[in-house]
């Protein structure tokens, strides 16, 4: 594990960028919590930022690990939510998507929260347009009346269950662009699970910083 943050930092000096999802749109948008359960969502609408990612950033027309990361203002600080795409494999495992509508997002490592285990999902909301998985339609589908998700909640067993909807209605590039960090910006009583897990993205978002600097 000590390897991580020099092996992450040494990747992102070569590429100067990210060390995965080096390649993004950087959006504002709107998340309305719908049912709040455990999670400490705010009352209402509340505006937030989000980014729209390719994780290896392989050129137009290739399927690619699509990346979504918000961050959420509270009154206790930001709180980051970072997802990335998954297939047939389970929620654990990234697996490349050919559009942005077509797959669901999953934050990977599931949350401890209220003494159980829970992940966060986030997928398409229906009648989205069919696109691509390029920043050019990502880009389309914010200005093109928003990109609609639903973020739900999961546990290991049993159907997701919607917590709140997510709208990015406008594309901001020339904004200052934030460093999410789930482990970094998170409210209290709400962690990734396991603890070395945890540990281990701690490390590698901590050299993938370190390297584009």
């Amino acid at each position: 594990m000590r390897l991580l943050r020099p092996a992450f930092d040494a990747l992102a000096h070569v590429r100067h960028a990210r060390a995965f999802h080096p390649d993004g749109v950087l959006a504002d948008g709107t998340l309305t919590p719908v049912r709040r359960g455990p999670w400490p969502l705010p009352d209402g609408p509340v505006e937030v930022r989000a980014r729209l990612s390719k994780g290896v950033g392989v050129p137009r027309g290739f399927r690619d690990v699509l990346g979504l990361a918000v961050r959420i203002p509270l009154e206790t600080g930001p709180w980051d939510l970072t997802f990335s795409t998954i297939g047939p494999f389970g929620r654990v495992v990234p697996f490349p998507s050919a559009g942005w509508c077509e797959a669901p997002f999953s934050s990977l490592a599931p949350y401890r929260v209220d003494g159980g285990l829970r992940w966060l999902l986030a997928q398409a909301a229906g009648g989205q347009p069919d696109v691509d998985a390029s920043l050019r339609a990502a880009r389309r589908l914010v200005r093109g009346g928003g990109f609609e998700l639903v973020v739900a909640e999961a546990q290991a067993t049993g159907v997701p269950r919607p917590i709140a909807q997510l709208r990015l209605h406008t594309v901001c590039d020339d904004a200052e662009k934030p460093a999410f960090d789930p482990m970094l910006h998170h409210p209290p009583g709400v962690t990734l699970y396991p603890d070395w897990l945890a540990k281990a993205r701690e490390l590698a978002y901590a050299g993938s910083r370190a390297g584009r600097s």
